[in-house]
């Protein structure tokens, strides 16, 4: 039998201090523990204008005492930093990820699989320019028997 994981994670702002406020844990229980899950981040999309893209790198970090096997990784946007710009696919494209999958994930390692491109379209109003978009991810791995 295979247990499956899942996985959420947001990214608002930069470094260790945001990393660590963004996690979630698969039971969803309201607290973090070590040994759950595992860890999707990438950092927020942010210095965006209409018909400009960036990229979101991708790193894992596996929080189980045994390997796991990512199966997939996907992203949308959660909020943003004004409210005259909504957190809607017609202001923010996120396009499929692109990288290995699946990917095996050392027992407590790190990895970096790939990325997402977003790409803010023409047609957005200059109420999204410069505008910070806090993206969610999601995922689901499995343990690895040794």
């Amino acid at each position: 039998m295979t247990a499956l994981l899942a996985a959420a994670v947001v990214v608002t702002g930069d470094g260790p201090a945001a990393e660590a406020g963004a996690m979630l844990n698969t039971s969803h229980s309201g607290h973090f523990a070590d040994d759950e899950g595992f860890l999707i981040v990438g950092g927020p999309v942010r210095g965006l204008h209409p018909g400009s893209s960036q990229r979101i790198d991708i790193s894992l970090r596996n929080l189980q005492w045994q390997p796991i096997r990512v199966r997939n990784i996907r992203a949308w946007v959660a909020t943003t930093s004004r409210r005259a710009c909504r957190p809607d696919p017609s202001n923010l494209v996120i396009r499929p990820f692109r990288g290995r999958l699946p990917v095996l994930v050392n027992t407590r390692g790190r990895t970096m699989p790939g990325s997402f491109e977003v790409y803010m379209p023409h047609s957005v109003s200059n109420a999204c320019k410069n505008v910070v978009f806090t993206i969610r991810f999601a995922g689901q791995a499995e343990q690895v028997r040794r």
